[in-house]
């Protein structure tokens, strides 16, 4: 992967990584033209680049997704009415922005879920020690 535009600090955004704006590209996301001052990436085997907020939308979600409300949770709102996808993931950026995800290790989980997790890793615990015992 390569990126354009001014760093947004993550590791991603190695100098050596780093490619001239393509100014006048269209977007493999919303369609629209990149333009000077914009930063994205270029995802690999994709010839056409995402804008950052295009990228960041595909990995996070749409603002639906980010609240649990999509279908995905079987609501139904997505992007805000009448978005272009260009204005829908700016605003899943900024809706991640405001509201960040809680770290994983805060999400409660249920006894239920957690007692099945635990025979989970004790089976594969035994059926690795038993592989173990036979080798």
């Amino acid at each position: 992967m390569t990126w354009f535009g001014a760093s947004w600090r993550a590791p991603i955004c190695d100098p050596g990584q780093r490619v001239e704006t393509p100014v006048g590209a269209r977007c493999a996301h919303c369609e629209e033209r990149v333009e000077t001052g914009d930063r994205g990436v270029f995802i690999d085997n994709e010839p056409r680049p995402l804008h950052f907020e295009c990228f960041m939308r595909g990995i996070v979600g749409s603002v639906g997704h980010q609240k649990g409300t999509c279908g995905c949770y079987g609501g139904s709102e997505d992007d805000p009415l009448g978005a272009t996808p260009r204005e829908a993931a700016r605003a899943a950026l900024e809706y991640l922005e405001d509201q960040p995800p809680k770290p994983l290790m805060e999400i409660p989980i249920p006894d239920r879920a957690l007692k099945n997790l635990a025979a989970i890793v004790r089976e594969v615990v035994l059926r690795m020690l038993a592989r173990h015992r036979n080798n």
